[in-house]
């Protein structure tokens, strides 16, 4: 890292004590999270959130920062400022996105009330970190596409 800055590793450790404190000021400046559409029928309305997230996640430049996210899963459970880093400045803006549209939902009678959204917030992304972290197979619009019509028929209100 420090190559690549053009500076020396003492640079590095003037700044940062730790790869660990580098590492949280580097998540700490990744807050960014797609917009979300609130026209059209929930499913597309999940659909092309979920595309827009992935387009995102997809840049190889992110793809890079997701992997390092990966191989901290084990750090956090023994670093709590880590772990709090994460959830903070990494997690939360992205789950609040569409935490929202779920609740909007609700209360719009499109999902049925007694859902679990923080559960339902994590289900659309898990299979996509799967399909293109561990397995290594693309993910397309018709795969996005799918899995959130089916996802969707899990929690919709019934007579919709």
């Amino acid at each position: 890292m420090a190559q690549r800055a053009g500076a020396g590793k003492p640079t590095l450790y003037r700044r940062w004590a730790s790869k660990r404190d580098l590492i949280i000021t580097a998540l700490e400046s990744l807050a960014d999270s797609p917009e979300l559409s609130t026209d059209g029928i929930l499913h597309k309305r999940v659909t092309a959130f979920m595309e827009k997230w992935w387009h995102l996640a997809s840049q190889p430049e992110l793809l890079t920062v997701t992997k390092v996210l990966l191989s901290l899963l084990g750090e956090v459970q023994h670093h709590p400022k880590l772990g709090k880093t994460v959830q903070q400045h990494f997690l939360s803006n992205r789950r609040s996105v569409i935490y929202h549209l779920f609740q909007k939902a609700i209360k719009e009678s499109e999902l049925r009330p007694d859902l679990d959204i923080d559960l339902m917030v994590d289900l659309p992304f898990s299979p996509l970190l799967v399909r293109r972290l561990v397995n290594g197979g693309p993910v397309t619009h018709k795969l996005l596409t799918a899995l959130s019509i089916w996802y969707l028929m899990v929690v919709w209100t019934p007579g919709e």
